[in-house]
């Protein structure tokens, strides 16, 4: 029986809808896709401010939007402009109470007002036998959470994920069997992850003052690991002289992130990649939740 999912991409100025299918093949089939664009920053004007205005003008557009479609789960990717990050290690096997105490310890250390963020803990894998786990912990301001709840309940939709973008687009290659690095550039954040059949063995993550110094940051990571034949790179920084300029110094070309090659267009689409954080949020909703 095949699944159906829902999901929204929040970008600076624009939020991306899709409505995602999943077969019992496991083909993914983008039955519908739409896109909204706002001359104000959502995340500055909505999310951080709250401001009246800013807020009914994305309820105008989102609210119908939503309640085209009957399919009630609703997934969400946010970017991860405000969004907080520590590696750490844990002990392994511990149990979920145990887990969950350990986390919250080391929320209590790194942040000033642990109580205002959500907490999603990240497995970093490694071929070792140390008694210990890596994890990268990710932590979302429940401000942005519930601003977003606020925006979509009238549209009476279940969001059964809220993601982070980085997060989200690992998720596009699953089912790879190839190793990957993923590099995402924003205006104020950049993000890295090295990925190997879908273990996630790297992630690193930094606050920008400037795009430009993505770049530096780029470099200075990928430095640190054995670079894969397969770099993918997406956002608004990625840009051709971005990827020339990776790719000349680390000598493997840096490419474009694609759409997979297992997912079906069932709508008309100017810009695919403009989907791909949607997506990859869909798919780690049909496939966990």
């Amino acid at each position: 029986m095949s699944k159906s999912q829902l999901s929204l991409s929040i970008e600076k100025q624009e939020i991306t809808l899709v409505h995602l299918t999943q077969e019992d093949s496991g083909q993914y089939i983008v039955q519908d896709c739409h896109e909204m664009h706002f001359g104000f920053d959502i995340y500055e004007d909505v999310f951080e401010h709250g401001h009246s205005k800013a807020m009914l003008a994305v309820m105008h557009e989102l609210i119908p939007a939503l309640e085209k479609y009957i399919p009630q789960k609703l997934s969400v990717c946010v970017n991860m402009d405000k969004i907080k990050c520590v590696r750490t290690f844990f002990d392994r096997d511990l149990s979920e109470t145990e887990f969950a105490d350990e986390c919250e310890d080391e929320a209590e250390k790194f942040l000033c007002n642990p109580e205002a963020y959500t907490l999603q803990a990240v497995r970093l894998w490694e071929q070792s036998d140390m008694p210990y786990e890596r994890y990268l912990l990710v932590f979302m301001p429940k401000q942005v959470l519930n601003r977003l709840q606020m925006l979509i309940a009238p549209a009476r939709k279940n969001i059964n994920l809220i993601d982070g973008s980085h997060m989200s687009l690992q998720n596009l290659y699953r089912d790879s069997q190839e190793a990957m690095l993923l590099i995402e550039i924003e205006s104020r954040y950049f993000a890295l992850s090295l990925m190997n059949k879908f273990r996630i063995e790297e992630f690193s993550y930094w606050n920008l003052a400037s795009e430009t110094d993505a770049a530096y940051f780029a470099l200075t990571e990928m430095q640190k690991l054995e670079i894969p034949s397969k770099i993918y790179a997406i956002g608004s920084g990625a840009s051709p002289d971005a990827m020339a300029f990776l790719s000349g110094v680390i000598g493997v070309r840096v490419m474009p992130l694609t759409m997979p090659a297992q997912m079906t267009f069932n709508c008309e689409k100017k810009d695919a990649t403009k989907y791909l954080k949607a997506l990859g949020c869909a798919i780690k909703a049909v496939n966990e939740f």
